[in-house]
């Protein structure tokens, strides 16, 4: 029920399967998305380049890893449809520490991103002047963010939620025992009939010739 009350007082759709899978789908990709983007600009310090260039570097670039693990976090929300009890507990913590992990990385690139644009320059290691972090860096900081509360939900939630397909096979279960029963009445009304016929006869319903099914 959509009005009703889930885990930890929240509403249940806010701590239900599908709204937690698409935070979780929403907050990787606008970490995708958000990397692509230029995030840090800087001016070459060698007289290789003119004193006006800038050179800019994307947050994929930045922090390689990154992309590798929104990837596995996507991954992972689509997994959460199908997985049982303990995989989603665990698929949970994975996206935590998947967060956590990424945040820092992205923090510590982020106070000194000199080094990541040594290895960008030609020649290699050549110095950069006048970084500027873009604000679009903070989309970033956000998708983490939300993949972290999201797999928090997971862990606390996940274990919760109903394994998938279980009210399809409920349903089917209960349309094939009705099934069953309707056949097993029809079969005993059948025969009920057949032997109240062989006593109106006033033959010996517990003898009889053998049936020809042709």
């Amino acid at each position: 029920m959509r009005g009703g009350r889930g885990a930890e007082g929240w509403p249940a759709w806010v701590t239900g399967r599908a709204f937690v899978v698409s935070v979780l789908l929403g907050g990787a990709g606008l970490g995708l998305l958000a990397g692509a983007r230029p995030v840090v600009s800087a001016s070459p310090g060698t007289a290789v380049f003119s004193a006006a260039a800038r050179v800019s570097l994307s947050g994929s670039a930045l922090v390689p890893v990154s992309t590798a693990l929104l990837l596995a976090v996507a991954a992972g929300a689509v997994a959460l449809t199908v997985a049982g009890r303990r995989v989603r507990v665990a698929l949970g913590v994975g996206c935590v520490a998947a967060g956590v992990m990424a945040e820092i990385y992205w923090r510590l690139a982020l106070s000194d991103p000199s080094a990541a644009f040594g290895q960008a320059m030609i020649p290699r290691g050549a110095p950069v002047t006048g970084v500027e972090v873009d604000p679009v860096a903070w989309l970033i900081d956000v998708s983490w963010g939300v993949i972290i509360i999201a797999g928090v939900a997971v862990v606390r939630c996940g274990g919760r939620w109903a394994p998938s397909g279980r009210r399809y096979e409920r349903r089917d279960s209960v349309h094939l025992a009705g099934a069953v029963g309707r056949a097993d009445t029809a079969a005993i009304s059948g025969s009920e009939e057949s032997d109240w016929d062989v006593l109106t006869r006033g033959d010996d319903p517990t003898v009889r010739p053998p049936r020809n099914d042709r």
